[in-house]
């Protein structure tokens, strides 16, 4: 259950970004993710969810395990390309995502640090526009 729960905050940031020069559709994602967890001898299933997400919202949201909001500390839009760094109360990270119009693929690396045994964990993701947001 913790694997799950860090595999769920892992993948959900929250960033307003400078979109003037992304190539983003607003709308409903599919957001893949898949975790890889450093020593871990046994991969886990990918995951995916559904998001509405807009050009204030370009980066999937994130939950810190306890459910509390996590903190970008640095953020930045390059082309097509979000980077970001977040803090949360037991892990920090930083990720990057590039969009291409109704597609994104991007990359989060995730450290914990509020546990007796540290773990570095990788997100990869990818992502497909499914349609306007239902509301």
């Amino acid at each position: 259950m913790k694997f799950k729960m860090l595999f769920i905050a892992a993948g959900m940031f929250v960033a307003c970004t400078n979109s003037s020069a992304i190539d983003f559709k607003e709308g409903n994602w599919a957001v893949e993710m898949q975790m890889e967890i450093a020593g871990m001898p046994m991969q886990m299933p990918p995951v995916t969810v559904d998001q509405c997400m807009s050009k204030k919202d370009m980066v999937p949201a994130q939950k810190s395990q306890d459910g509390t909001d996590c903190k970008i500390i640095d953020q930045s839009v390059k082309g097509s390309t979000v980077t970001w760094a977040v803090e949360c109360p037991e892990s920090k990270g930083k990720g990057s995502m590039t969009y291409k119009g109704k597609s994104f693929s991007g990359k989060i690396y995730i450290e914990t640090t509020g546990s007796s045994r540290p773990m570095k964990m990788t997100s990869v993701m990818k992502g497909r526009y499914k349609g306007p947001c239902r509301k």
